[in-house]
This record gives structure tokens, C-alpha cells and sequence, in this order.
């Protein structure tokens, strides 16, 4: 089990025993998340399937392809507040071009270069927005991030209408870099999306 802790909140990945704990978040908080996330199988909503998603977030994790922290309040660990994570962990290659002197010589030289990027994603129980939660726990996701799994670029992909999500993403330093007209499916329907990032300072 991987643990964070910020000042008033707890980051923790998940075990099999605690998929009761998630089947009660994702129940409580099936109509107020659906409009911002993929549309859910009927299947999903069951201890059972918690228990296969789990199972599959902890392989990912082993295989460094992605990081999904549970979010607790330290004044309440035994529930479920929401989630922050990374996934689609990938190196990126781009061609570096500079001046060099060489033999006396000004010379161009051309480099290709790795960074490793990751996409951000997060939710949070519709009772506890507004609050300063999400944000807390996107800042301690970037941090680990950047200076613990050495990445250098997050990007967010946020529905053009979900306006708490792109608060918090602008509270944490993060700008807009493009807009997709009917781009992402959601619910069952195609919205319009922005494409947020922040690089590593």
C-alpha cells in the first residue's frame, strides 16, 4: 500500500478489502459523477467488480503505468472522499536543436531528447465540494509527480462545461492549451473539451 498525507487529507491506493468502502463512494455518488465520466456498465456497481478494478489498479501501479490515490479526510479515514491519480504514464521523445562551438567552429547541433508525460484525473464526493479538498489533493499528485516519479508534462482533459473541475485545475497552476469541439464521450454523449497542462518548473 502506497500513503500521502497533506495537511488535512490522507492519499492511499486500495486493497481488496476495501472495495465496500468504494461500492458505497461510486453508489452515493452515481448521479452526481456520471455527466463527467465514462458511461458505466451496469456490472460496475458491485463489490464484486470493485474487488476486478482494484485488482487491476494495483497491476498497473506494479507496472508503472499509472498511480490512483483514494482520498480520505484525516479526521475521518474510514470513508471514501474521492480520487487522484495519473495514468497513461508514457516517454516521449522531441528533437532538440542548439549552438555548439566545435574546432573554433560555430555549429548546429540537433539532439533527440526523453521526457515522461501523464494525464491527471480526479473526482471528489458531492459532499465535499467547495471546500479546497480536490485542490489540496491535485498539488500533492503534481508534486509527486514531478519530483518523485521524475515526470516533466501533465495534461487534464476537462469537459468545456464542467466549470468546478476547471477551477480547481487553475487553482493548481495548470493552462489551457486546446479546445475539442464533441470530443470526448461522457455519459453516453459527446461534449466539448479543454486540454489542460502544467510542465515541470
Amino acid at each position: 500500500m502506497i500513503i500521502y498525507e497533506t495537511d488535512r487529507l490522507i492519499l492511499k491506493t486500495l486493497s481488496e478489502k476495501d472495495a465496500s468502502s468504494l461500492f458505497i463512494y461510486f453508489s452515493k455518488n452515481k448521479n452526481f459523477l456520471e455527466p463527467w465520466e465514462s458511461e458505466r456498465a451496469p456490472f460496475f456497481y458491485s463489490s464484486a467488480y470493485m474487488k476486478h478494478w482494484i485488482r487491476k489498479d494495483n497491476k498497473q501501479i506494479a507496472d508503472g503505468q499509472m498511480l490512483r490515490m483514494w482520498i480520505y479526510k484525516k479526521d475521518n479515514s474510514s470513508s471514501i472522499i474521492g480520487s487522484v491519480g495519473i495514468a497513461n504514464i508514457e516517454p516521449m521523445e522531441y528533437l532538440a536543436e542548439y549552438e555548439n562551438m566545435e574546432n573554433n567552429n560555430l555549429i548546429s547541433v540537433v539532439e533527440q531528447k526523453k521526457f515522461q508525460k501523464a494525464t491527471l484525473g480526479y473526482r471528489l464526493d458531492r459532499d465535499f465540494i467547495n471546500r479546497g479538498y480536490i485542490t489540496e489533493a491535485i498539488l500533492k499528485m503534481v508534486d509527486i509527480s514531478f519530483n518523485e516519479l521524475d515526470l516533466q508534462l501533465l495534461e487534464a482533459n476537462i469537459a468545456s462545461d464542467n466549470t468546478a473541475s476547471i477551477r480547481a485545475i487553475e487553482k493548481c497552476n495548470f493552462s489551457k492549451k486546446s479546445c475539442v469541439k464533441e470530443g470526448v464521450l461522457l455519459d453516453g454523449k459527446l461534449k466539448d473539451y479543454c486540454k489542460y497542462i502544467r510542465v515541470r518548473d
